[in-house]
Order: structure tokens, then sequence, then C-alpha cells
């Protein structure tokens, strides 16, 4: 049985340059909560749940320079005509921002934002996971893999993380037709844990190197799976855009 283990903010111990992810520490630092207010109106209650029309989501930087990668079907539904519709939240305490949106693709789910002053951490933030030299025979059956994400329910200010542990069930996976959505064709299954407001979030292996963007799960044979992009199908994307 898979287990989620929640963990709180993390402290900050070094001031190096970190693209290559070794720790759950250093992870916790690439991390983004993704708020999305639909309607631009909305009422915090008195337990901290945030009521009327918003999304919640997951991010990941991936550059020094403030590039962050998320599912597509996070942000879509926001107002784009308000430049505030989306807010995120980092680990790191009053680390809110507005991103901007580079590039987004509902059919593929991929979206790419930036956080232009990412610069919490040192003249440009150290923390990104390195899709650069991305392994394509990494992501295959049987790998051991964690998940990690935010899951809905826990709003931005309490900064919760969860992951999970499990194995990659199999790669190439046609999902067409799954909600009536094109984004889940040529995907990976695994069985990891990941709750809603985790999509978005990333598949690493045991080494925390990235695997895969989180686009949700799915419920087979009464076990609930997670399906995410492989990285190196991300990339190879983004790079047909000409913006990565």
């Amino acid at each position: 049985m898979n287990k989620i283990f929640s963990f709180l903010t993390l402290v900050f111990l070094s001031c190096q340059l970190f693209s290559q992810i070794n720790s759950l520490s250093d992870l916790s630092r690439c991390l983004i909560k993704i708020q999305v207010n639909n309607t631009g109106e909305f009422t915090i209650d008195s337990t901290g749940i945030i009521e009327e029309d918003y999304s919640l989501g997951t991010g990941f930087y991936i550059s020094g320079d403030g590039l962050f990668l998320t599912a597509a079907h996070v942000i879509k539904d926001r107002k784009k005509e308000k430049s505030g519709s989306i807010s995120c939240y980092e680990i790191a305490p009053n680390s809110n921002f507005v991103p901007i949106v580079i590039f987004e693709d509902i059919e593929t789910d991929i979206a790419l934002l930036q956080n232009i002053d990412y610069t919490r951490y040192g003249k440009s933030n150290q923390y990104f996971i390195n899709i650069d030299d991305i392994n394509k025979e990494l992501n295959k059956t049987n790998l051991g893999v964690y998940s990690f994400g935010f899951p809905n329910g826990l709003q931005a200010y309490n900064r919760i993380a969860s992951f999970s542990i499990g194995k990659v069930l199999s790669t190439n996976k046609n999902l067409q037709g799954y909600k009536k959505l094109l984004d889940r064709r040529n995907v990976s299954l695994a069985n990891t844990t990941v709750l809603s407001g985790c999509s978005g979030g990333i598949i690493t292996d045991t080494l925390f190197n990235p695997i895969g963007l989180i686009l949700g799960s799915i419920l087979e044979n009464n076990t609930r799976t997670t399906y995410y992009k492989s990285m190196y199908d991300v990339k190879k994307i983004l790079e047909k855009y000409e913006i990565y």
C-alpha cells in the first residue's frame, strides 16, 4: 500500500547553486503552490478554506531565471484579463508572486510560466529541476519513483506538500477520450497516490532525477494510479515550439 507523507516548511541551509537536486530538502525549494481565482472573487472561512470559484495546482522550477512547469488544465479557467488571477506560493515564508504565462497547450496539458522576481535565495535562484540532460530510457516500467505535489484543501499559507512512493506501471499509455480530454495520449502510469491539487507536480526516480509532469490520477481495477507526461516528451514539446 502506498503511503503519503507530508512535510512542512524546511529550513534553508545553503546559499550554493543547485541545479542537481540531491535531497527532499532541495526538492521542496523547487515546488510551487498555484492558486487560480477563476472569478476574481472569493472568501476565506474561519478554517482557512477558500470559498467561491477557484482551483489549486502545483508547479516546479526548471531554471535559475524563474521558469516553471505545471499542467495546462490548472490555469485554463482563469480570467485572462486579470493579471492577478494566478497566485503562486513558494515554500519560503511570504513568497507569493504573480507569474507570467509563457506557454500553455491544453492538448498536451503542458504550461510554462515564469516568476520574474526569482531572486529570493541569491542573485539567481539556485534550486530548480534540471531537465537539460533528460534520459529517455530513464522512464521505464518497474522503476521506483516518488510523486510530489500540493494536495487540494491545504491552502497556500500552510506550505504543506506531500509525496508518495511507488513504481512505474506502464509507459506510452493511450488514455484518449478519458473525461473527453485530449491530454491523456502517450502518458505513463505509476502506482503512486496523488490527490486533487497535485496536477502539475513532479515524478522523480529515487535519486530525485526528473521523470515526468503529473497530469492527474485515474481509477483502474479499483486502484487509483497517477498518470503523467514523461519529462523527455515535455522537453521535446517545449523545443518544438522553440520556447525552451
